[in-house]
This record gives C-alpha cells, structure tokens and sequence, in this order.
C-alpha cells in the first residue's frame, strides 16, 4: 500500500472554441507545495483532465488538440470525463441541468446520451483513469431508480466492459461527499457490478483548492471495504 497524492490543473470553462482552450493551457502554470517534503514514502502524478464536450467541431479537432497538450505538458496519465451534453454543462446548475435535459427529450434520454459520449471519450482516447463515471446523477434525486432503466443500465454495463477490456481504472471520487450527495461517485450498484467485473477503482478527493485536501477518505475507504474492494490501489499509467 502506498500513499498517493495527486493535484491536478482542471479549466473548466463553458465549450469554447479550441483555440481559446489552447491560449488558456499555453499559459497554465502549475504550481504545487507539499509539506513534508517530496522524500521516499511520497508520489506525486501530474495529470491532465480531458473533458468530453458534443459538438461536431470538438469531436473532429479534439484528438489533435489533446495530442498537443500532451505533448507540451507531458503528463503523467490523463483523467477523461464527461461534463457536457449537448454542449450544455450537467453539473453546474439546475438551469444548465434541465436545458440538457430539454435538449436531449427528457431526462432518460439525457443519460442514455451521457454515456453514450462517455463511451465515445473511452474508446477514443483510452484515459488511463475515467473520471466520476456517473456525474450525470447530480443533480437527479432518483438517480437509484434511474439506473435501473434497462436502457440506461445495459450502457453502464457496455462502459464497464470497455473499461475492463482496456484495463483502465475507475475514479471512486470522493468529492461528491463534499457536495452533499449521498455516496461517492460512483454508486453502490456500479462499484459493486466493477467489483464483480474485475475493475480497478482508486479513490481520490478530486482536490479543486487546498482546503479540499484529505477529505471523506475514512468514508469512502469504509464503502471499499463494504463493497470487497482491495486498498492496495493501483496507480494510473
């Protein structure tokens, strides 16, 4: 077992054009302070956040655009998750959320939408960590009851085979605790079908400042262990 911290620079802007996304990561810099020092019992990854939008022109130069931001900033592995659908964000406010939900034709739909480009994201570009799997739940109160839908489930059940079949990891991420929800993305009924499957899943608290740092781990770690889930946890290459 290993102790593994990790602090990654997200833009998370509205859908902009790539070249606006491309002026905002010539400029990033990142800056990172650890106290105790870097020494033997420590690992510190740079990651890179790709985020999956719907638009034609994302799809087309995406792939492009990414390979750039590799290139230049050579993380250590890529976290792919999904944010928009219909180049609408899902998690940002219920405004934005039910604009979706009106763009898809209803809220079924808009899940059947969400993981089919989370399937998209996957397959295309082989993150080796794939970002809060069902983030699509924030802001729907049944979102238990949901999943069951045949339709829904059944893409669930095709990600995680995708994910299985390319031996990537899923993100057990803890933040959703911090935001009020009631269990880590992701659910019980998707944890316990990876589990069964084989997946790896790693925790993480998907820090966005420092305070964030080390929060809900005694939980999450608990929910592992209910599920069967090992803690030795593999790390993302």
């Amino acid at each position: 077992m290993y102790s593994h911290s990790s602090m990654v620079l997200q833009m998370y802007p509205p859908v902009k054009p790539l070249s606006s996304l491309a002026n905002i990561a010539n400029k990033a810099i990142l800056e990172v302070v650890l106290d105790p020092p870097v020494g033997a019992e420590t690992s510190l990854n740079l990651g890179n956040l790709s985020l999956m939008a719907s638009s034609d022109a994302l799809h087309r130069l995406a792939p492009t655009f990414l390979s750039k931001l590799v290139d230049t900033f050579q993380p250590d592995y890529i976290v792919g998750s999904v944010h928009h659908v219909h180049d609408v964000s899902i998690d940002s406010s219920t405004v934005y959320f039910q604009q979706a939900i009106e763009a898809a034709g209803g809220l079924d739909a808009l899940y059947c939408d969400y993981f089919d480009l989370q399937y998209e994201l996957i397959t295309s570009f082989k993150p080796a960590v794939v970002g809060h799997m069902d983030l699509i739940r924030f802001l729907d109160d049944d979102y238990r009851q949901r999943m069951q839908n045949p339709d829904i489930w059944s893409r669930i059940e095709r990600n995680l085979s995708v994910v299985k079949d390319l031996d990537l990891i899923l993100d057990f991420n803890l933040k959703a605790l911090a935001k009020g929800q009631a269990e880590p993305y992701i659910a019980r009924p998707i944890l316990t079908r990876a589990r069964e499957m084989g997946i790896a899943v790693v925790p993480g608290d998907d820090v966005h400042r420092i305070t964030d740092v080390d929060c809900f781990w005694d939980q999450g770690i608990q929910i592992l262990g209910e599920v069967g889930l090992i803690t030795d946890w593999r790390r993302p290459a």
